[in-house]
């Protein structure tokens, strides 16, 4: 393994309105004094009004009242933090037309696992392609 710094990915798990769960994406920098605090990429909005995607570089853990797990998937360099923000701004926001959602006028929420699954997928295909998911996550 190497011995550059690296940023641990996750998943997060949040509570919503109506038993919903909402899910995100973590960045937890190996080297801080605290893993309390991240970088933390969520959507927000409704899927038929239009989501934005929320980038909070200081997320506090333990202060968050929606906060509930998060699960560590995989490691990436301090390097490829750059890399990993393009693909999260690049990636596609879900929208549904409107129209297909007039028989039921209330703003749907959005699941996001699916937009998580592709940033995920998209992050793992370019750390192999640059020969570095192996170096960082040997261990998992």
């Amino acid at each position: 393994m190497s011995s550059e710094a690296t940023y641990h990915v996750c998943r997060v798990y949040f509570s919503q309105f109506r038993s919903h769960t909402s899910y995100a994406l973590m960045l937890i920098d190996s080297t801080a004094p605290t893993k309390h605090i991240s970088q933390l990429y969520r959507l927000t909005g409704f899927l038929n009004i239009g989501m934005d995607l929320l980038i909070n570089p200081k997320f506090h853990l333990k202060k968050s009242k929606a906060y509930i797990r998060h699960d560590r998937l995989f490691s990436i360099p301090h390097s490829f933090h750059e890399k990993f923000d393009t693909i999260v701004k690049q990636s596609k926001l879900p929208y549904q037309d409107p129209t297909l959602t007039c028989n039921n006028p209330r703003p749907q929420p959005y699941d996001e696992r699916e937009w998580v699954a592709n940033i995920l997928g998209s992050t793992k295909r370019q750390l192999w392609e640059e020969d570095l998911y192996l170096k960082y996550n040997y261990d998992l």
